[in-house]
């Protein structure tokens, strides 16, 4: 944050401007998963995807798969578009304040995840994103990027680069999320925020 400074004669005025460093990435991230709420949590998870790549990204094609034994449990096919910079949520149709919409649900696709997105444990579970439709997901296909929850990846889910992934994560306690931080890292997040983008923060 820098302070900047105007003055006509002996009239001043002060404004602080920010500067955020948008990372750039070869392709779009996951940014955010929120799949354990308070109670059911049928129409409440949603996920989170970053833009870095510099360009707008038309989501016709792209998938997102889900689910423990591998990617194949559930999938969803994208739909919109996702500026540079930006980030796209999808998920619900339902939100409310535990699942980080206090004035109400807001998503750039409201679909619900059917099945549900895994709650994890000792066996880690995994939301993938995938450059192809939801129909074309195999065991074997390599996703763009991947988020890999809970204790152990006994499942021996692949990550972005087509080997069996480490564990990002733990497992999130209902009402909260996992988040992609500034250094690459996962954490669990107390506060879910689907509508912040800067870019994860």
């Amino acid at each position: 944050d820098e302070v900047v400074t105007a003055s006509i004669g002996a009239a001043t005025s002060d404004a602080t401007v920010s500067v955020v460093d948008a990372p750039v990435f070869p392709n779009l991230v996951l940014a955010e998963v929120y799949y354990n709420h308070t109670g059911t949590d049928d129409q409440f998870e949603w996920v989170k995807i970053y833009n870095g790549t510099g360009a707008a990204v038309n989501l016709a094609g792209y998938s997102i798969g889900y689910g423990g034994t591998d990617y194949t449990y559930g999938t969803l096919d994208l739909a919109g578009t996702i500026n540079p910079g930006e980030c796209f949520v999808v998920g619900g149709p339902m939100g409310n304040i535990d699942s980080g919409f206090p004035a109400g649900p807001m998503f750039d696709q409201a679909m619900d995840f059917n099945p549900d997105l895994q709650n994890s444990g000792a066996t880690a579970d995994g939301v993938a994103l995938f450059d192809v439709p939801g129909a074309m997901v195999g065991v074997a296909t390599v996703p763009i990027d991947a988020v890999i929850y809970g204790t152990d990846n006994l499942s021996g889910l692949i990550d972005e680069t087509g080997m069996v992934g480490l564990v990002d994560v733990g497992n999130a306690p209902a009402a909260q999320s996992i988040r992609l931080q500034g250094d690459g890292t996962w954490a669990i997040e107390p506060s879910p925020a689907p509508l912040a983008c800067v870019p994860f923060p």
